[in-house]
């Protein structure tokens, strides 16, 4: 349980978000524009304690430019930083809220989009969370999709998607998941190798027991 001081300081940075109370800085993204206060911003984010502590257009202007975001994910990831973020918008916006953390640095946040992706990991979404998670640097998220595309050969389930992206995905991560295609399973080559032994073993004696018997033959 939070300490009493905590739920009280977090509801009221809730409130300062929501009443739009002393803000002093305009996030805009993709279909409108929300407000926020640096100091919280910059707490969390190395990436906006630098825009705000130097001379950049970000603090001259007092406004910060999110591309490619939608406003509904932009208010998600600001109300992270307030601690005022559901779990319902959280999974609405995994996405982008990932792009995001990544961008500005806001590390746990990219941990806990991580942990939830690979609790939900499936067939139908393991290319996109592949290609996620070479592109933010996820490297559990990553082993995890390409294991389920190649070990347990979730690729011959969707040849066609699987086949667009040995055209034309990413080459570095194309070539990773070809090279775990094409590595042999060490169960199955530590089975050769003591059949093979075996066989060996057979073959000495029984050169063993010819020899012994009948003698080595000579050549005429």
């Amino acid at each position: 349980m939070k300490p009493m001081s905590q739920v009280v300081a977090q509801s009221g940075l809730g409130r300062m978000l929501k009443e739009g109370i002393l803000c002093d800085i305009t996030i805009n993204a993709v279909g409108g524009r929300t407000r926020a206060h640096r100091a919280v911003l910059a707490v969390r984010s190395p990436v906006f304690m630098s825009m705000f502590s130097h001379d950049l257009k970000e603090k001259e202007q007092s406004t910060v430019d999110i591309s490619g975001m939608s406003l509904d994910a932009c208010c998600a990831f600001i109300s992270y930083f307030y601690g005022n973020l559901s779990e319902e918008e959280f999974r609405a916006h995994r996405s982008e809220l990932l792009t995001a953390a990544d961008k500005y640095d806001v590390a746990d946040l990219k941990n806990a989009c991580e942990k939830s992706m690979l609790d939900d990991v499936d067939t139908e979404n393991v290319l996109a969370r592949l290609q996620m998670a070479h592109l933010h640097g996820l490297p559990e998220l990553k082993r995890t999709c390409a294991r389920l595309l190649v070990e347990f050969r979730k690729m011959y389930e969707i040849p066609e998607d699987f086949g667009e992206f040995l055209a034309a995905g990413d080459r570095e991560l194309v070539a990773e998941v070809l090279q775990m295609r094409q590595a042999p399973d060490d169960k199955f080559v530590v089975y050769h190798q003591m059949r093979q032994a075996a066989d060996d073993k057979f073959v000495a004696y029984h050169q063993d027991v010819s020899s012994k018997w009948f003698g080595t033959p000579t050549a005429p």
